[in-house]
């Protein structure tokens, strides 16, 4: 699995600093969370699957033979 970058950090605030920039690098760090997650499970999702189609592919050679 390709190592996926951590968006930036935005530079500590100042004293009148916007709340804004903050604000922005959480919803990026939520997304890059769920894109990580998602590509965690992929292999998961896919042996499911995989295993899934075996057994009605196995139960439906059995009726045939």
């Amino acid at each position: 699995m390709k190592r996926r970058k951590l968006p930036k950090k935005p530079k500590q605030p100042k004293a009148g600093a916007s709340i804004k920039t903050w604000e922005a690098y959480e919803t990026r760090m939520v997304k890059y969370a769920a894109k990580y997650k998602e590509a965690k499970e992929a292999p998961e999702k896919k042996r499911k699957l995989r295993d899934a189609i075996t057994e009605k592919v196995g139960k439906i050679l059995k009726k045939v033979a």
